[in-house]
């Protein structure tokens, strides 16, 4: 298994020269899954993403941003990874599903981890907690 996987902490995505960048990269480095923290966006348009990753076959999920803070998004190659079960929260988005090309099994979770001590073990306890859902339900492992 070979792929590229891109993760940027770009601190908003509101302006085009940031879009242009993302678009760059993607494009120059062939990438499969491209994971975005601190989007500041509080919602997509379908143009938005057409910008970011001009290709048809687009998979795509993101967690919204709260007023100016936070935002993740998560894209990828639907020729790439055939997802099965997301879950999203305020600081990580978890993707479950197979990497098409070896038919493997995987999880990828895209974080945005608290800059606060005060807020880093809830963080954990909700990654935490979510990780024992799946487990529960049968989804992994």
């Amino acid at each position: 298994m070979n792929f590229s996987l891109f993760s940027w902490n770009i601190r908003g995505l509101g302006r085009a020269e940031k879009v242009q960048a993302v678009r760059r990269e993607i494009s120059l480095n062939n990438l499969k899954l491209v994971f975005i923290q601190e989007t500041k966006k509080a919602d997509f348009y379908v143009s938005t993403f057409r910008e970011l990753w001009n290709k048809l076959g687009i998979g795509k999920i993101f967690s919204p941003s709260i007023g100016s803070a936070e935002g993740l998004l998560c894209m990828w190659g639907e020729d790439f990874l055939e997802v099965s079960v997301n879950s999203i929260s305020q600081r990580f988005v978890a993707l479950i599903g197979n990497v098409k090309e070896d038919n493997f099994r995987c999880i990828f979770i895209n974080v945005y981890r608290p800059s606060e001590d005060s807020e880093r073990s809830s963080f954990m306890a909700e990654l935490l907690q979510f990780w024992r859902i799946i487990q529960l339900y049968g989804v992994w492992g």
